[in-house]
């Protein structure tokens, strides 16, 4: 195996081992209240960066003439 794919693997090697197990752990359920959450809070995410970078200034610069 290249490097690259084993510096890969190595850093999502801790993601695998902390939600295999909690996904084992619970019914189907609490898999889907897992995944609605983190949908929404991506959603939530994206609109506020969209937010953040469409919109206008709040307050204008005065000028002076």
């Amino acid at each position: 195996m290249p490097a690259d794919r084993e510096a890969y693997v190595a850093n999502g090697g801790d993601n695998v081992g902390v939600y295999v197990p909690v996904f084992l752990s619970v019914g189907h359920a609490a898999v889907v209240a897992y995944c609605v959450v983190f949908l929404l809070l991506v959603g939530v995410r994206v609109a506020t960066y969209l937010a953040m970078t469409t919109s206008t200034p709040t307050r204008r610069r005065k000028t002076t003439q």
